[in-house]
């Protein structure tokens, strides 16, 4: 993949995260109990899909430290 491709990549991926991360924070404030754990688990699965898609670009420590940053709107 070329330098800008990455780039790209890894800005959707990162928009991804911070997308469902959102989700789960709606989530947390307004569905029943029942249907917000299965919510929350499905969104923190795509969560580390994501994740393990960024360690392929920029290695583990990276996609780590962009997901995290992700999730607090640092993108």
């Amino acid at each position: 993949m070329h330098s800008a491709e990455n780039k790209s990549e890894i800005a959707r991926i990162r928009e991804l995260i911070a997308l469902e991360y959102e989700s789960v924070e709606l989530a947390i404030k307004g569905l029943s109990v029942a249907s917000r754990h299965d919510f929350i688990a499905k969104r923190q699965q795509n969560i580390q899909g994501y994740v393990e898609d960024l360690a392929v670009i920029v290695g583990e420590s990276e996609a780590t430290r962009m997901a995290f940053e992700s999730c607090l709107g640092i993108v």
